[in-house]
């Protein structure tokens, strides 16, 4: 089973990717996961899609999208979870990534006033 991997993870807290998709895992390996996973320092993208989890974890699922701000993507689908669950969950990982600072900020650029900025004239009239 996933045991051994999952007191890997603990360890070790430089992972940052765990795929567990297609495992068969039950809720139990998930629930012992999402407890490494919600103070696990180098953790940033968990994979459990497709595993026997139930409903009854779902709750479990997003506090440890919430407890854990370097988690930035969390796939979940195939589980028999509700359809609301992996919106719920993606929002808390936008807020995740924004505060890790990987949301694009993006600022209209302006032109420099003229090329002196960029080693222009008033460059070469320094070495003349």
């Amino acid at each position: 089973g996933a045991l051994p991997l999952l007191w890997l993870l603990e360890r070790n807290q430089t992972v940052t990717t765990v795929d567990l998709s297609h495992n068969g895992l039950d809720n139990a390996a998930v629930l012992r996961l999402i407890e490494i996973a919600k103070t696990h320092k180098g953790l940033t993208s968990i994979n459990i899609s497709y595993n026997n989890c139930s409903q009854s974890i779902a709750k479990d699922v997003i506090a440890l999208a919430d407890s854990n701000p370097a988690i930035i993507e969390m796939h979940v689908e195939g589980n028999d979870f509700f359809d609301a669950l992996q919106t719920r969950v993606e929002v808390s990982l936008k807020k995740n990534r924004e505060i890790a600072g990987l949301t694009p900020q993006l600022q209209p650029t302006k032109p420099p006033p003229d090329d002196t900025s960029m080693g222009g004239p008033a460059l070469r009239k320094i070495e003349a």
